[in-house]
């Protein structure tokens, strides 16, 4: 995986999804792009039937108009594509218009481009066995997680201080502004442990924890295959007065794992894509990203410096839609320069 703990910019599989498709064949994921959605079984003026009511409001809250990137992919066109190819569906980009597929048969995809429908085909993901080990991580519960403090000072947020402070966090948790009633998504690698260490308690126990996605896996479990979105959820959920606190520890959250540990390829800009669409749907107020690409294993894939430009990218088109939409997308600078 690229860029953990020093990412750069916004950007981001496959993913062997728990299917029929053999263990141990090679695989080939593909990105099929639609001209239009004019099959469309739904209406712009009908929102509820395709986003939450969470995600109708915040539009309205904002004055954004539901228009035809929120309309999903047209189903009929994806079922073809999957019929012509005998491929499985990985995810759908109601936004671009466009679904992913993993298929056994590369030579397949070819008589896509027969289909009226079809504008683009684009190999996104090559993998020559199957279903990549996860590693394992073990944590051990650190402790009681408290009650609510005498004083919101040092001693209180122990070893999350230094960025409370130097966010002058202290003086929003002082207002009684602890996340309440905010939905936060959050896109990274995995999360392991979230589930059974003791500073996530409270997530929990008041049913805070909306939604779970593993667009790596196909799986709603996040709860392993790397820490990282553990170390990075930490800095906003975690609860344990005296011994770390983190800026948000009462809003509701959504964790989505996108990338792929063992293989640097296209594929996971569009895992990220997908989350960002998932986290719309469900009405998120911020998303925090921690994943930055530019250098893919097809180094045909891999972005030059100008195309780090904030339009260019999968990902930063991701980002861009987001923000219209009335999300507050929040992603890492990096440090590579």
């Amino acid at each position: 995986m690229q860029h953990i703990l020093r990412y750069s910019s916004i950007a981001l599989l496959m993913v062997f999804a728990t299917t029929s498709l053999s263990a141990q064949t090679e695989q080939f994921a593909f990105r099929i792009s639609f001209k239009d959605k004019a099959a469309t079984t739904f209406s712009i003026f009908n929102p509820s039937s395709f986003l939450s009511q969470r995600a109708v409001d915040r539009r309205a809250k904002y004055g954004i108009a539901v228009d035809s990137t929120d309309l999903p992919v047209v189903a009929t066109y994806i079922d073809s594509v999957l019929n012509v190819t005998n491929g499985v569906l990985h995810l759908s980009s109601r936004w671009f218009n466009h679904c992913v597929i993993l298929t056994e048969d590369s030579s397949s995809v070819l008589n896509l481009l027969n289909l009226n429908f079809v504008d683009r085909v684009k190999k996104v993901g090559y993998y020559s066995t199957g279903l990549h080990q996860k590693p394992s991580n073990t944590y051990d519960s650190i402790g009681n997680t408290g009650n609510k403090p005498t004083a919101f000072d040092e001693n209180f947020y122990a070893a999350a201080w230094n960025q409370i402070n130097l966010c002058q966090g202290a003086y929003l948790h002082e207002q009684g502004n602890m996340g309440e009633g905010k939905l936060i998504s959050v896109i990274d690698v995995g999360y392991s442990g979230v589930n059974s260490i003791a500073a996530f308690d409270r997530l929990f126990a008041e049913d805070r924890l909306i939604d779970t996605w593993n667009f790596i896996y196909d799986s709603s479990y996040v709860f392993d295959y790397g820490s990282h979105g553990t170390q990075v959820l930490s800095c906003m959920a975690a609860y344990i007065p005296e011994t770390f606190v983190g800026t948000a520890p009462k809003a509701m959250y959504a964790l989505y794992a996108t990338d792929h540990l063992s293989t640097e390829q296209a594929i996971e800009e569009d895992n990220l894509l997908a989350a960002t669409e998932r986290a719309d749907s469900l009405g998120t107020d911020v998303i925090n990203s921690s994943l930055g690409y530019n250098t893919f294993d097809n180094s045909s894939d891999s972005y030059s410096y100008s195309d780090l430009d904030g339009n260019t990218t999968l990902a930063a088109k991701a980002a861009n839609m987001a923000t219209r939409k009335g999300i507050l997308f929040v992603t890492s600078a990096g440090n590579e320069g």
